[in-house]
């Protein structure tokens, strides 16, 4: 619109280039999101109720209001991949709960699932540490009802090599997820594992092993390509994507401040494509939103802390 109104002034065609500072401190930001959990466990530590109480900034209520009045006046990308979920919880109840505050919104990468799913796969990862179970174990006895997700999580662990025992000083966590794109457009499974190092203060991120079934594959390189992207993306959300607000402005302007994933951050990335009768199905986005809650699991068993926000506290130097 800049570039339209300057060449309508000027009589001549004209190009805009936003400086880094513009872009960063007046164009839109992913919608804050808070989550409080709850859960009646049985004898064995498995979740027989569940309550998940979302709150935040809607991104719908700004961008596709109708789509929020149509569904009852709540936003499903708050909570997607939640109530939804494959787990066998049989009592579930998911609530969400628009606050609205003058911060323009726009999608990123995985839309509403890089919060959403964060809080109940770390959720998930935690009821297993607090029932003393292995967290892969775990996740299988949830997952009874659902064959084809429970098929991707073994593919991951068995990629990974979770019977194996881990070098010292090496911790890993697992995440998974059934991805229902919107109006039931496809749906996809993924799994992932990642493994960390904490040495000398800096944290490593050694390895990410990701299997998904999404489909029959046209173009196996492209599946890969975009699950990559994926992690790096999102690797960046949880470590480093932070902005602040003071006095009604953003303070980061730039990558000094606010730094992307640098290459040597960059992990060892292994993609399992699974085959599928299933005709071909979506794997753009679905790789982001398991990176953060493996991560958790992953930094708890490292140094025995519970990481609930993100990005995480920058208490370690990256590599």
């Amino acid at each position: 619109m800049h570039a339209t109104a300057a060449s309508r002034a000027v009589g001549k065609p004209v190009k805009v280039v936003y400086p880094r500072e513009i872009d960063m401190r007046h164009e839109y930001y992913r919608p804050a999101c808070i989550s409080h959990y709850r859960a009646l466990l049985d004898e064995n530590g498995y979740p027989q109720a569940l309550w998940a109480r979302y709150a935040g900034q809607s991104l719908f209520w700004q961008m596709r209001r109708e789509t929020v009045n149509e569904a009852g006046g709540w936003d499903e990308s708050m909570v997607e991949c939640v109530y939804s979920t494959p787990y066998r919880i049989p009592h579930l109840k998911v609530e969400a709960g628009i606050v609205e505050q003058p911060i323009s919104l726009s999608y990123l990468r995985g839309v509403g699932s890089v919060a959403s799913l964060f809080f109940l796969e770390s959720f998930i990862s935690e009821l297993s540490h607090k029932a003393n179970r292995d967290e892969y174990s775990y996740r299988r006895h949830l997952l009874q009802d659902s064959p084809e997700a429970l098929r991707v999580l073994d593919a991951t662990a068995t990629a990974a090599g979770w019977q194996h025992e881990l070098p010292s000083g090496v911790s890993r966590g697992m995440a998974c997820n059934i991805w229902v794109g919107r109006n039931n457009a496809f749906t996809t499974y993924v799994g992932l594992v990642v493994e960390i190092a904490i040495q000398e203060g800096r944290l490593r991120v050694l390895r990410a092993v990701c299997a998904i079934d999404c489909g029959k594959v046209i173009n196996p390189n492209l599946v890969r390509a975009n699950v990559e992207g994926g992690i790096g993306f999102a690797l960046t959300t949880c470590l480093h994507s932070e902005l602040h607000f003071e006095r009604g402005g953003v303070v980061e302007g730039n990558f000094d401040r606010y730094p992307l994933l640098a290459i040597a951050e960059m992990p060892k990335v292994e993609v399992v494509i699974l085959d599928s009768a299933r005709a071909p199905q979506g794997c753009g986005e679905v790789s982001t939103a398991v990176v953060a809650p493996a991560m958790a699991s992953a930094l708890h068993k490292a140094t025995g802390k519970t990481y609930r926000t993100m990005p995480f506290p920058r208490e370690f130097s990256s590599v």
